[in-house]
């Protein structure tokens, strides 16, 4: 029998950015890693054929609430849907 695990806070937090993202940009395609540089911190590489800063703009007010609230330190990285089919 498989024991189903929770999901971290940090997951928790990840998924709901993901939806927000994938509600206005629905070809979205995330990366989840650790930040370069940080220990702390979460990076949702992000890419859509959508304006980057419009992804950015969308996410930064929940991004400074989980820093300030939570003290969960989770970073979008918008990148050009492109950026993702040149590197196959």
């Amino acid at each position: 029998m498989a024991i189903a695990r929770a999901k971290s806070k940090r997951q928790l937090f990840v998924d709901e950015i993901e939806r927000l993202i994938v509600a206005r940009f629905p070809d979205a395609v995330f990366e989840v890693g650790r930040m370069p540089d940080t220990r702390r911190g979460t990076a949702i590489w992000t890419y859509t054929a959508g304006d980057p800063d419009d992804v950015a703009q969308l996410v930064s007010e929940r991004e400074i609430q989980l820093m300030v609230d939570e003290g969960v330190f989770i970073y979008v990285i918008p990148m050009p849907l492109k950026a993702l089919e040149s590197r196959n």
